[in-house]
């Protein structure tokens, strides 16, 4: 736990120095990007020891640690295991999916996570999709509101849940190259409206792409989806991280929204992105805003 303790520390220092100064509370974040170099920058979103973001020492950046859901801790040794979503999901009780979300973050405490993978709430659509054991059903209304309050449940404890996985993962059969093509009201009527609901009432701190494409584009890099509707539209101030190995073009990702890649930058790194920054193609403000948004 001394991880934890340094970074609570860390975290009330600076909040008592802002309120001695009576500065905007984002000024440290502001300071510490001013004096991140471009190749820290680069590197700082791309992930890092495969479940962690790195840590920059001299800067007052501590490496934060991830821990796959939605059902229990996995990744550190034994821990509890929670019924699958499915059945929290036939429970239509909000209490309940609070009570998972919180007790899944207090374990997750015990064993140093900062971040949990969790919860899962996209929409049944295929009956043999791989995945539809840790989803929260086939109605919007019913799976945002179960997946709000396990949220709730989780970050009232300190713990960032993440959203996923944004948006149409109806298989896991060919994930890498199946595209779920809609129109904009199947989209916003059936697919979106949870995803919302975990943002706008939930207030959820992360949202994680999906494997798939979404009318041709794949989901890491959906500027339509990701900066133009949850960013956008929702107001969604958290960051945005891809699915494990679920990045195809590094400049897509950078300016299509995507915040952080995992479980490493093996697409926005800086062989890829520093020569897009240099010529002008793309601007330094996007990369920090991806830090910002993660600090």
């Amino acid at each position: 736990m001394k991880f934890m303790t340094l970074l609570c520390l860390s975290i009330s220092l600076s909040l008592a120095t802002v309120g001695a100064q009576g500065d905007d509370p984002s000024k440290p974040i502001e300071d510490i990007i001013k004096k991140m170099t471009l190749e820290e920058k680069i590197d700082f979103i791309g992930g890092y020891n495969s479940f962690n973001i790195r840590g920059y020492e001299h800067l007052g950046i501590p490496e934060i640690k991830f821990a796959d859901g939605p059902v229990g801790v996995r990744n550190y040794g034994k821990s509890t295991s929670y019924p699958a979503s499915i059945t929290l999901a036939a429970s239509f009780d909000k209490n309940i999916a609070e009570k998972v979300g919180k007790a899944i973050a207090m374990e997750a405490r015990t064993k140093n996570v900062h971040v949990m993978l969790g919860p899962g709430m996209n929409i049944y659509r295929m009956p043999l999709c791989g995945r539809n054991f840790e989803y929260l059903g086939e109605d919007p209304f019913l799976a945002g509101e179960l997946a709000a309050a396990y949220i709730i449940g989780m970050q009232e404890e300190g713990i960032v849940a993440t959203a996923k996985h944004y948006v149409a993962n109806n298989q896991e059969y060919q994930r890498h190259h199946v595209s779920s093509d809609m129109d904009e009201r199947t989209l916003h009527e059936i697919y979106l409206p949870a995803f919302k609901t975990t943002v706008q009432k939930g207030k959820v701190a992360a949202i994680m792409t999906a494997y798939n494409l979404i009318n041709g584009i794949h989901a890491s890099e959906h500027n339509h989806l990701i900066n133009k509707i949850l960013k956008g539209k929702w107001g969604f101030d958290g960051f945005v991280m891809s699915d494990w190995v679920s990045t195809y073009d590094g400049s897509a990702c950078a300016t299509g929204g995507l915040d952080l890649e995992m479980p490493s930058g093996k697409m926005m790194n800086r062989e890829t992105l520093i020569p897009l920054i240099k010529d002008g193609t793309i601007s330094e403000e996007i990369i920090n805003d991806k830090i910002r948004r993660i600090l």
